[in-house]
């Protein structure tokens, strides 16, 4: 029976060569797979801060519109105040209006039953005074 060739030391140190070989792989392909880690862990870092930034600027924005929001609804407020006391003033200033327009009617009515009285008046008075020849001339 043929025995192998090969010494039990010698398959020995090809077995070692061997694992070394697979462990020179291993640790190339860790050390190529920590590089990728790293560069993809770099760039998610550098998203982070730029979504950050982007996150403050937007808080920023808002927080300025929330600002002017608030003023314009202020002012806004003072302008509807101001509005309502003009109407106010106008109401009353109409409401006066028609008083005195009211009371002008009144005067003008009272002054015209004085003025036909009066005329009333000078009618028979006119009257009187054409029939006072012809009672002269009955006496």
């Amino acid at each position: 029976q043929p025995r192998s060739c090969t010494s039990p030391r010698a398959a020995a140190a090809a077995r070692e060569s061997e694992l070394q070989a697979q462990a020179g792989a291993a640790q190339r392909e860790a050390t190529e797979r920590t590089a990728m880690l790293a560069e993809e862990a770099s760039q998610l870092r550098e998203q982070a801060l730029r979504a950050d930034g982007e996150r403050q600027r937007a808080q920023a924005d808002a927080s300025r519109l929330a600002g002017r929001l608030d003023f314009d609804r202020q002012e806004h407020a003072l302008s509807l105040a101001e509005a309502d006391g003009r109407a106010e003033r106008l109401a009353g200033a109409l409401y006066a209006a028609e008083a005195a327009a009211r009371a002008a009617e009144a005067r003008v009515r009272e002054r015209d039953c004085e003025l036909q009285g009066l005329a009333d008046l000078l009618r028979l008075s006119a009257d009187g005074i054409a029939f006072e020849p012809i009672a002269e001339a009955r006496r």
